[in-house]
């Protein structure tokens, strides 16, 4: 893997779990990588996670912790990777457009409209999808979305970053879900909406392994909504129920209790299962 022409420095700004997912790929790939979050304390936090994950005697790009926004004004490639609140998103993009206006940006927006993201930067056409998959290190999917005012130009470079980052890259069109999660959330809507009324004749764990053995899943779409968080379920489902409302998309109630009580999935220790306070 190595780094595409006119891209050698790229920007995450979003130090979560996706954003140090994203730096670290784009540092094993060659890339220099600059990372800010508006909490300081999570950038320290991404920089430890992925200096243990590389080593000491890592050899790719160089990672460069920003204080400032603006200290990414002179990466070609900027990958937003906030909260996944459109209020948020936008006010990030617009601020990029303004600092950083000959870069590319990225959303890594997983169910929110691309078009309605870009119409606050200066120049729409530079904007679009890059939706990674958690945990972005081992998901070889990335699915960029072209938005109704993204170039062909700006597509193509996309493409190109995620086959240099070793992604398997694909592009979908920017509706609701676009077009994984268009058809991953409502399964798993579906699915949480099955197991509340079959409780009391299954275990949790006995449904789950109903789906893995049935479909081949990794994983049952209990298990799934944990590892997703059942934070980021609740805020996918009702963004697509916002552009599209479809009864399928509505949030089960069971996840606004259990997200209302702290129980996020497998960050806070506790979703449908319980785990292990080093899982």
């Amino acid at each position: 893997m190595s780094s595409i022409p006119g891209v050698t420095s790229v920007g995450v700004v979003g130090a979560g779990l996706m954003g140090t997912g994203i730096a670290q790929v784009c540092l094993q790939a060659g890339y220099d990588v600059v990372v800010f979050d508006s909490n300081p304390e999570a950038v320290l936090r991404a920089d430890a996670r992925i200096k243990k994950v590389l080593g000491d005697g890592f050899a790719g790009g160089s990672l460069v912790l920003a204080n400032f926004m603006g200290e990414l004004a002179d990466c070609e490639l900027i990958i937003e990777a906030v909260f996944e609140r459109r209020d948020v998103k936008q006010a990030a993009l617009k601020e990029l457009g303004q600092i950083a206006p000959n870069s590319i940006l990225a959303s890594n927006t997983s169910t929110l409209s691309i078009t309605d993201l870009a119409s606050v930067t200066p120049d729409p056409r530079k904007v679009a999808g890059a939706h990674f998959f958690s945990p972005v290190p081992k998901m070889k999917a990335l699915e960029v979305v072209r938005a109704l005012t993204t170039s062909d130009e700006t597509i193509a470079l996309l493409i190109a970053f995620g086959a240099s980052i070793g992604k398997d890259t694909f592009v979908a069109p920017d509706q609701a879900g676009f077009l994984i999660n268009r058809t991953l959330i409502p399964f798993m809507i579906n699915c949480i909406n099955e197991w509340v009324a079959l409780r009391g004749s299954m275990t949790m764990e006995q449904f789950d392994q109903a789906y893995k053995n049935a479909l081949g899943h990794p994983m049952g779409p209990l298990t799934l909504a944990d590892l997703v968080g059942l934070d980021v379920l609740t805020d996918a489902a009702d963004s697509m129920w916002q552009q599209t409302r479809r009864p399928d998309h509505v949030c089960p109630e069971i996840i606004r209790q259990m997200v209302a009580s702290g129980w996020l999935g497998r960050k806070s220790k506790k979703g449908f299962y319980t785990y292990p306070a080093k899982s």
